[in-house]
């Protein structure tokens, strides 16, 4: 996907950044309807609170409103998940650190994120300390 025409039509899309600049985050994550959706999707892929993915699952909407309050945007992240995905899915002999060394992390946080606010969103401290 992410080497296809289509999703460079997309990373290159106006509209793509119209959304990532202007969508509050914070309020698409606290909206009940959303909630009630994402939360249907997570029982209808049966995560419940035995799956493995749980712990992170569960708190996305958190997370994502914790990034977005930490001067995170959509694109940004779409940029670095597209610089850093391919790495991760190999999985043979992948160093996470090598992530925090990669053009496109260097990316992430000179687009405005800062990653010591998110280190301090409950959610995100919760998970990164278990």
């Amino acid at each position: 996907i992410l080497d296809s025409n289509e999703w460079d039509t997309f990373m290159d899309s106006s509209t793509l950044q119209k959304v990532s600049d202007e969508l509050n985050l914070t309020c698409v994550m606290q909206d009940e309807t959303f909630v009630d959706v994402f939360q249907g999707i997570m029982g209808s892929q049966n995560i419940t609170e035995d799956h493995h993915l749980y712990p992170v699952i569960s708190k996305a909407p958190e997370i994502v409103s914790g990034y977005y309050s930490c001067g995170g945007r959509i694109v940004p992240v779409l940029e670095f998940a597209e610089g850093v995905a391919p790495d991760v899915v190999k999985g043979d002999q992948f160093d996470p650190m090598s992530i925090l060394n990669s053009p496109s992390f260097a990316g992430l946080v000179g687009s405005g994120f800062d990653m010591a606010c998110f280190f301090g969103v409950p959610a995100v401290s919760d998970l990164v300390g278990q």
